[in-house]
Protein backbone atom coordinates (compact mmCIF):
# COMPACT_ATOMS: atom_id res chain seq x y z
CA UNK A 1 0.00 0.00 0.00
CA UNK A 2 2.81 2.33 0.71
CA UNK A 3 4.39 1.87 -2.28
CA UNK A 4 0.69 3.00 -4.76
CA UNK A 5 0.92 5.84 -2.81
CA UNK A 6 3.72 6.89 -4.39
CA UNK A 7 3.25 5.82 -8.03
CA UNK A 8 -0.03 7.38 -8.06
CA UNK A 9 1.06 10.60 -5.93
CA UNK A 10 -0.50 13.82 -7.40
CA UNK A 11 1.18 16.17 -10.03
CA UNK A 12 3.13 18.91 -7.17
CA UNK A 13 1.24 21.32 -9.89
CA UNK A 14 -1.86 19.84 -9.06
CA UNK A 15 -1.62 20.56 -5.60
CA UNK A 16 0.80 22.99 -5.60
CA UNK A 17 -0.37 25.57 -9.14
CA UNK A 18 2.07 28.68 -9.97
CA UNK A 19 -0.40 31.12 -8.08
CA UNK A 20 0.06 28.89 -4.74
CA UNK A 21 3.74 28.91 -5.20
CA UNK A 22 3.91 32.84 -5.60
CA UNK A 23 2.07 33.48 -2.44
CA UNK A 24 4.08 30.75 -0.58
CA UNK A 25 7.37 33.25 -1.83
CA UNK A 26 5.77 36.47 -0.92
CA UNK A 27 4.99 34.64 2.73
CA UNK A 28 8.25 33.51 3.13
CA UNK A 29 9.93 37.09 1.80
CA UNK A 30 7.64 38.75 4.18
CA UNK A 31 8.73 36.47 7.16
CA UNK A 32 12.69 36.86 6.15
CA UNK A 33 12.36 40.87 6.77
CA UNK A 34 11.37 39.95 10.29
CA UNK A 35 14.45 37.64 11.13
CA UNK A 36 17.76 36.48 10.37
CA UNK A 37 16.85 32.57 9.18
CA UNK A 38 16.49 32.05 5.21
CA UNK A 39 13.97 30.02 3.91
CA UNK A 40 13.53 27.45 1.51
CA UNK A 41 10.36 25.68 0.41
CA UNK A 42 10.43 22.38 -1.74
CA UNK A 43 7.76 19.97 -2.70
CA UNK A 44 7.90 16.57 -3.93
CA UNK A 45 5.77 14.19 -5.64
CA UNK A 46 6.81 11.46 -4.11
CA UNK A 47 10.14 8.89 -3.22
CA UNK A 48 12.16 7.73 -6.00
CA UNK A 49 12.16 3.71 -6.38
CA UNK A 50 15.62 3.53 -5.05
CA UNK A 51 14.18 5.68 -1.83
CA UNK A 52 11.64 3.32 -1.58
CA UNK A 53 13.54 0.21 -1.48
CA UNK A 54 15.80 1.51 1.29
CA UNK A 55 12.89 2.59 3.31
CA UNK A 56 13.67 5.97 3.29
CA UNK A 57 11.28 8.50 5.58
CA UNK A 58 9.95 11.51 4.42
CA UNK A 59 12.47 13.05 7.64
CA UNK A 60 15.32 11.49 5.94
CA UNK A 61 14.51 12.60 2.49
CA UNK A 62 14.20 16.36 3.62
CA UNK A 63 17.44 16.04 5.27
CA UNK A 64 18.58 15.35 2.50
CA UNK A 65 17.10 17.75 0.10
CA UNK A 66 18.80 20.49 2.74
CA UNK A 67 21.98 18.80 1.69
CA UNK A 68 21.13 18.69 -1.91
CA UNK A 69 19.57 22.40 -2.25
CA UNK A 70 22.18 23.68 0.23
CA UNK A 71 20.42 25.21 2.49
CA UNK A 72 22.71 25.15 4.91
CA UNK A 73 25.16 27.37 3.20
CA UNK A 74 24.12 30.43 4.31
CA UNK A 75 26.84 32.97 5.99
CA UNK A 76 24.91 32.67 9.64
CA UNK A 77 24.18 28.64 9.59
CA UNK A 78 20.49 29.64 9.64
CA UNK A 79 19.43 28.25 6.91
CA UNK A 80 15.82 26.45 7.10
CA UNK A 81 14.06 23.96 4.85
CA UNK A 82 10.49 23.45 4.60
CA UNK A 83 9.94 20.26 2.68
CA UNK A 84 6.61 18.52 1.58
CA UNK A 85 6.49 15.00 0.49
CA UNK A 86 2.78 14.96 -1.58
CA UNK A 87 2.60 10.96 -1.38
CA UNK A 88 2.89 10.86 2.49
CA UNK A 89 0.96 14.14 3.13
CA UNK A 90 3.88 14.61 5.13
CA UNK A 91 5.75 17.94 5.87
CA UNK A 92 9.28 18.38 7.66
CA UNK A 93 11.28 21.37 8.78
CA UNK A 94 14.95 21.32 8.90
CA UNK A 95 16.73 23.71 10.27
CA UNK A 96 20.92 23.99 10.08
CA UNK A 97 22.46 24.78 13.31
CA UNK A 98 22.40 28.31 13.74
CA UNK A 99 18.32 28.85 13.38
CA UNK A 100 17.67 25.68 15.61
CA UNK A 101 20.30 27.11 18.62
CA UNK A 102 17.56 30.67 18.39
CA UNK A 103 14.25 28.50 18.71
CA UNK A 104 13.66 26.09 21.41
CA UNK A 105 13.26 22.25 20.68
CA UNK A 106 9.74 22.60 22.10
CA UNK A 107 9.00 25.14 19.12
CA UNK A 108 10.46 23.25 16.83
CA UNK A 109 8.23 20.33 17.83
Amino acid sequence: MHWLRHLFAPPVRSRFQAACMERIQVAIAASEKTHRAEICFAVERALSITDLIAGTGSRARAESVFGQLRVWDTESRNGVLIYVLLAERAVEIVADRGARSRVGSEAWK
